[in-house]
């Protein structure tokens, strides 16, 4: 993290990293270009997978509908609700994601762009909306992650056991990152690279990982013994795996 005469906290560009400071021209320039880099990058990851998202969405509603003779209505309007809501917080996501960089490098592009450095994001209800949004989607998402290990293991004498790794790992990720990305001030997930939030949002990001890592694997697994003894039983009682 560098400051500014001014006191705001900043990032360093390529300028700053190479070398001492050169012509205020080109630092400016490099500024500018390292601005580009992060909206553009942001901007097109982030829109591309929105696609996906959005695409999938459309495929699970459809499929829901298509099959509703197989559920109650109340399961169906549930289903079809948990869809919605991860779709529209995909959307506040993304919107809330542009929103922030144009207050930082649009409206005050003054401020941000003050070379040699780059600035961090503006504060403001953006980054608090866009935070908020993100932790929501990681308590669905790993929840329902939650919810499929339990369906395909809870017949198992070993579920009681396998189960305690994924809660704890999902109480990782829903009270830690309650706090840094609700409770603390809106740039806490925008901020320097040396903030200390920083340590809070890695130890959510890795539980995140680790815990669809775990319980996909385990149902993978399951899933394939149970074949296995399936085809070697073709015809036979087949007891499900223990």
């Amino acid at each position: 993290m560098l400051t500014n005469p001014r006191g705001i906290l900043v990032f360093p560009t390529l300028s700053t990293l190479d070398g001492p400071p050169g012509n205020p021209a080109d630092m400016e320039a490099n500024a500018r270009f390292t601005a580009s880099i992060e909206i553009i990058g942001s901007m097109t990851v982030g829109g591309t997978f929105y696609g996906f998202t959005t695409a999938t969405a459309a495929l699970c509603a459809h499929t829901l509908v298509q099959t509703r003779a197989h559920r109650s209505r109340r399961r169906l309007a549930f289903l079809l609700a948990y869809v919605g809501v991860l779709w529209a917080l995909g959307t506040v996501l993304i919107g809330g994601t542009s929103r922030v960089w144009l207050e930082t490098y649009v409206i005050n592009a003054a401020s941000a762009l003050e070379y040699p450095y780059v600035r961090a994001p503006a504060e403001g209800a953006a980054a608090l909306v866009v935070n908020t949004a993100y932790w929501v989607i990681l308590m669905l998402t790993d929840g329902a992650m939650i919810w499929r290990f339990k369906v395909v293991w809870s017949g198992s004498r070993f579920y009681r056991y396998l189960m305690v790794s994924p809660v704890l790992l999902y109480l990782v990720i829903i009270i830690p990152g309650f706090c840094v990305y609700v409770l603390s001030d809106s740039r806490s997930a925008w901020g320097p690279p040396d903030n200390v939030n920083l340590r809070l949002i890695s130890a959510v990001t890795l539980s995140s990982f680790c815990l669809n890592v775990y319980a996909t694997a385990l149902i993978a697994g399951r899933l394939f013994v149970y074949r296995r003894r399936f085809r070697a039983n073709w015809g036979t009682y087949h007891p499900a795996p223990r």
